[in-house]
């Protein structure tokens, strides 16, 4: 008869692990993660990432058709302005990547609540809270996106819409030859008309000015003009011709043959909008300078590091300005008055105001993308009886008639220096209460 294959020996400390109680077993670091559900929350974040995705592309093509459709409508074409607007696609995802999470996650969770797979996860011994992990997990990754997007790319594709010169420009350059073009002038003065043209050369020009935007055409043409200018001026030109100076900065507009329009309302009309055209007729050539300043960047341009370091540098400006009794005070009052100094230090504090509201409404924005979902899953879940519309409907308008309003608030009290970092954290600190008020109404159903 042949011996017995010998039992492996068991060492002294595994002996403990499996004489001792159940209480006081050691467990493997890997025990935890094999008891979580890795494919349920695999499932449910790839079907809350489809519906994301194509929220966030629809969002993103209605923006950038409507950008389109401005900007040709202003006079730029597309061909002088497609690099700028391809970028332009990336600037709604500011606001529309945690609305499209929102979207994705009531209807996903609706769906599995209506086809009974939140069912089927209870009976297997599942709660229902592990429908908020993998909702969460992609609201952290995307809430990642959402701060680099509002602190870095969004601020400079705003500081380059402000600055439309060079594409304006570059369209001047090459006008080639045409009839019925429109040109916008800029900085919003107004816009150019030209029935004919070849190169620099025009024929009937028509340029629509809103003197309130201190138009430069104003300076070439005051003399023929009353003292008193309405919302709008109309020039007309025979012949015109533009031409554009070496430091590619400004352009020179030379009119022949100027007819300027001025509209006043006609008293005791049948209409109250009646209007007749003052006509001012000038016989000598028109020369007018447009010039395309370069402008500097406001707050909203600012990305997060710069926007942080300009903050600081205007509360060292405040904490600088002297004050009544100081020793600076002698001297400064050798310049400037008590009431100017205060002017000053009340501007400047301002600026901090709405520069550190701007700074947390991108905070506020881009935490949604954890509140959003938060909210929508527990509505969702707690509306499983009705129709699967019903959640969506539902948690959307919660969360936007919270988040939105509360934010406007927060904006508002934040520029008039009323604490900006509560005040823009209003807004997420009210979905989180609700969120926790319902993922408790959850837990008790």
């Amino acid at each position: 008869m042949e011996n017995p294959t010998p039992l492996p020996s068991i060492s002294g400390e595994e002996r403990h692990c499996i004489d001792a109680p159940p209480a006081y077993r050691r467990t493997r670091p890997r025990w935890w993660f094999s008891r979580l559900p890795l494919t349920l929350y695999g499932y449910a974040s790839s079907e809350v990432l489809r519906v994301f995705l194509l929220a966030v592309l629809a969002v993103s093509l209605v923006y950038t058709t409507v950008a389109a459709y401005q900007i040709v409508r202003s006079g730029i074409q597309l061909g002088f302005f497609w690099p700028l607007l391809l970028r332009t696609f990336a600037y709604p995802l500011a606001f529309s990547i945690p609305v499209a999470l929102l979207f994705g996650t009531t209807l996903v969770v609706s769906r599995m609540t209506g086809d009974l797979e939140v069912k089927a996860m209870q009976t297997h011994g599942i709660p229902p809270l592990h429908v908020f992990c993998p909702v969460v997990g992609l609201g952290f990754v995307l809430t990642l996106l959402s701060f680099h997007l509002n602190g870095w790319v969004v601020p400079e594709l705003h500081y380059e819409k402000r600055n439309l010169q060079k594409y304006i420009l570059k369209q001047l350059e090459n006008l080639g030859s045409g009839v019925n073009r429109t040109l916008m002038l800029p900085d919003g003065e107004g816009s150019l008309w030209v029935g004919s043209y070849r190169g620099t050369e025009m024929r009937r020009v028509r340029v629509d000015l809103y003197p309130n935007k201190q138009s430069n055409f104003l300076h070439a043409i005051r003399e023929h003009l009353p003292n008193r200018l309405p919302s709008q001026v109309t020039i007309f030109a025979s012949e015109g011709k533009i031409e554009i100076r070496p430091d590619k900065n400004s352009v020179v507009l030379h009119l022949h043959a100027v007819e300027v329009l001025i509209p006043q309302t006609v008293k005791g009309g049948t209409v109250s909008n009646d209007v007749f055209h003052h006509k001012f007729a000038v016989t000598d050539n028109i020369m007018i300078p447009l010039a395309f300043s370069h402008k500097s960047r406001g707050t909203k341009d600012r990305k997060n590091p710069k926007l942080l370091r300009y903050i600081g540098e205007l509360e060292h400006r405040a904490r600088e300005l002297p004050r009544d009794g100081d020793a600076a005070i002698e001297f400064s009052a050798l310049t400037n008055s008590r009431e100017q100094r205060e002017e000053r230090k009340a501007l400047t504090l301002q600026k901090v105001a709405r520069a550190s509201t701007e700074f947390h409404r991108r905070l506020a924005i881009t935490l949604s993308c954890l509140t959003f979902p938060f909210v929508g899953v527990s509505v969702s879940l707690l509306l499983h009886r009705f129709s699967r519309l019903v959640p969506f409907f539902v948690a959307n308008l919660v969360v936007m008639g919270i988040f939105y309003p509360l934010l406007v608030v927060g904006i508002v009290l934040g520029e008039h220096g009323i604490v900006p970092m509560l005040s823009l954290a209003l807004p997420n600190l009210a979905l989180l209460a609700v969120g926790v008020f319902l993922t408790r109404k959850v837990v008790e159903a």
